[in-house]
């Protein structure tokens, strides 16, 4: 870094202008997968190896133990509409639903 302030130093005192362009890595080319709360997209590089940047989870390695992983769960579980359980007993009722209608069917015609 020492041998590159040195050398913009006799580059100013020539009075020559001055570009440098650094090499971009990989994973700087790209952008944070994730959208701010205004919709737009995140403008920050994300971490070597993932798809988000730091501050959009990039860091998190998720849930390691039993516990965490069941608070995780649980704290997105809102209403249980979407359980197994759930499904299944509106799968039935709907079944149920159709055989009665068929059933219904058959005896009016």
């Amino acid at each position: 870094m020492q041998v590159l302030r040195q050398l913009l130093e006799t580059y100013r005192i020539r009075g020559e202008r001055v570009t440098i362009k650094f090499k971009q890595l990989p994973h700087e080319s790209v952008l944070c997968n994730a959208k701010t709360r205004a919709g737009t997209p995140c403008k920050n590089h994300p971490l070597k190896g993932k798809t988000r940047c730091k501050l959009h989870g990039g860091m998190s390695t998720g849930a390691k133990t039993k516990e965490g992983r069941e608070s995780i769960s649980l704290a997105n579980f809102k209403s249980g509409q979407y359980t197994k359980e759930a499904k299944e007993q509106r799968k039935m009722l709907s079944d149920f639903i159709r055989a009665c209608r068929k059933l219904m069917e058959q005896v009016r015609g």
